[in-house]
């Protein structure tokens, strides 16, 4: 039996359409100093204390929007739980859509 390799992804029904979306997580190439820096900065590690094992994971970057395969609609995209503050982005900063 051949072997895959699985990715970690983001997943997202159009609201226009209804079709089911992926949009592939970026991991993000960080030190272990960096991936320390931003666990202090996120309040679970204090000042003093080091990156222990089990927060040595890859962390994932979340698309800002996202444009449904199907239909080509464009949405702000924000993570499961978060709340929506209307922020605006720089189109110029997105990804190509």
């Amino acid at each position: 039996m051949e072997t895959i390799e699985l990715h970690q992804a983001f997943f997202w029904d159009c609201e226009m359409c209804g079709k089911e979306n992926f949009e592939r997580a970026i991991a993000l190439e960080m030190t272990r100093d960096e991936k320390t820096e931003i666990f202090r900065d996120m309040g679970e590690l204090e000042s003093y204390e080091e990156l222990p094992p089990e927060f040595d994971i890859d962390l994932l970057s979340a698309p800002k929007k996202v444009k449904c395969k199907y239909c080509g609609t464009i949405f702000r995209a924000i993570e499961e739980g978060a709340e929506d503050d209307d922020t605006e982005y720089d189109d110029d900063a997105m990804t190509n859509y």
